[in-house]
């Protein structure tokens, strides 16, 4: 089996300077023990051409799922070309045909581009079912994407070059436990001191704080409630009054939040009939939910699908979880929805995804291929192996969170930003300010950045080029 591979050239303009870059698009592949592919990796790498530069700064960038391709933050985020949103719109067109465009956001002018498509995304391919425990797992996943990364730098010898690794959702899993892999050590099962360090880690739509092993999507040791309110009030806010006024608004419901109704709930059943209809009320102003509700309920919503269910059913109307400014008529159906391909959001922007990648991507890749690309793999992440096996002599693997604090205190050059979509219902911002306030990352190597944005924070044009320059700014302090 020959792996696939093609070269081409282009040109973007990136504030208002022309950028020359060359695109490298290879598969390869990964051998079994009889010598034949288990499985195939995919590398989209874009190379600025335009300099002399040997040691550019070099980033990483993959989606989630688990399960998912790179072709979200391939071709709406980082990449030189990116889909055209509608009129008006902060997403693509809901039907073809679909237009594509220069991006004058990519990040080509600060660093080169590696974008990755795990084992059985994209156009890789998993070969051998039986091997799926090899790359379908949080442990195994990170070991076979630390491959990816050294084999890429030893074959364009990057070794000297400052590394960053950009991931969204479930990427940012991956990224904490890539940076541990890399890092290495001697409690590790069969570990080596590979001492392989990054100058940065950009997390998109973070849910490093939950246990994904038990699906159980908030902080420990908080009330959900609290952390959740700010993104409530700001859905609220955005469908009376538009973005303008959203964010502060936001910050009036955090901070009634963490100094008011944290309170409140701590004091349970022994809370004052007058003080819980007083705190029902202001629940009511920041959510237009119903004051009755909160009394009945102990004050406490902590389930986002059914806030996105209630806040608008006076008008028929259910918002996205990973964009809680689209919305949908409410399902008349006894059916099980999708979670994601009935999303208002997510459903809106995939059909373009998947006509692009395998359309108009080809194209400016000069890849000649038959191949399918799939956009999510949902049959992976149905069978994902959350569980991290525990180190040598039988102690509890850390977790994502603890992988960045142990690599900041290794390496104090080491920058974490996080990026947060103000209307993300499903890693909402109030998640990563509690973990950043109680979990040991050091303030002075951590950013928290939120943007009138939903789960992919890079979906529109203003956004994008705000994140993008925080992202530029990252670099720039860490090289």
């Amino acid at each position: 089996m020959e792996p696939i591979y093609a070269e081409a050239h282009g040109s973007v303009t990136v504030k208002g300077e022309v950028i020359e870059y060359k695109v490298i698009t290879e598969e390869t592949l990964v051998p079994g023990e009889n010598g034949e592919p288990e499985a195939s990796l995919f590398t989209f790498s874009y190379f600025r051409t335009d300099t002399d530069e040997k040691n550019r700064p070099v980033a990483f960038v993959w989606n989630g799922g688990p399960g998912s391709s790179c072709n979200a933050t391939h071709l709406m985020f980082a990449g030189p070309k990116r889909i055209k949103l509608a009129e008006g719109s902060v997403m693509p067109p809901a039907v073809p045909p679909f237009e594509v465009e220069d991006n004058p956001a990519c990040l080509l002018d600060v660093c080169d581009l590696v974008f990755y498509d795990p084992a059985g995304t994209g156009f890789s391919r998993l070969y051998d079912p039986e091997k799926e425990s090899k790359y379908y797992g949080t442990k195994a996943d990170a070991v076979i994407t630390v491959e990816m990364i050294t084999r890429w730098l030893k074959k364009y010898d990057r070794w000297n070059s400052p590394k960053y690794l950009i991931g969204e959702s479930y990427g940012c899993t991956r990224a904490s436990r890539v940076v541990e892999e890399l890092n290495g050590g001697a409690v590790q099962t069969n570990g080596t001191m590979r001492s392989i360090v990054l100058n940065g880690v950009i997390d998109i739509g973070a849910i490093i704080w939950s246990d994904l092993s038990k699906m159980i999507l908030v902080p420990k040791n908080t009330e959900p409630t609290v952390v959740l309110l700010e993104t409530y009030a700001a859905t609220h806010w955005y469908h009376e009054h538009g973005d303008d006024g959203a964010a502060e608004f936001a910050a009036e419901a955090r901070k009634f939040a963490v100094n008011e109704l944290s309170v409140a709930l701590l004091k349970g059943n022994t809370l004052p009939a007058e003080e819980l209809a007083a705190m029902a009320e202001k629940l009511e102003t920041f959510t237009g939910i119903d004051k009755g509700f909160w009394m009945s309920n102990q004050l406490k919503l902590e389930n986002t699908t059914q806030f996105a269910g209630m806040v608008l059913a006076a008008k028929g109307q259910q918002v996205g979880i990973y964009d809680s400014r689209y919305t949908m008529p409410k399902a008349d159906v006894s059916c099980m929805l999708d979670p994601a391909a009935d999303d208002p959001a997510m459903g809106q922007y995939s059909a373009a995804l998947t006509v692009v990648a395998n359309s108009t991507m080809k194209e400016w890749l000069g890849l000649e291929t038959d191949r399918d690309y799939i956009g999510v793999n949902f049959g992976a992440g149905q069978r994902w192996d959350y569980q991290v096996p525990p180190l040598v002599m039988g102690a509890p693997a850390p977790n994502e969170v603890e992988c960045l604090v142990k690599a900041q205190r290794r390496n104090p050059k080491l920058q974490v930003l996080f990026c947060t979509g103000l209307y993300d219902l499903c890693t909402y911002p109030g998640g990563n300010r509690h973990m950043a306030a109680h979990s040991g990352l050091r303030p002075e190597q951590t950013t928290l950045r939120e943007y009138p944005a939903g789960h992919m924070c890079y979906s529109n044009y203003e956004t994008i080029g705000k994140m993008n320059d925080d992202i530029r700014e990252l670099i720039a302090k860490s090289k």
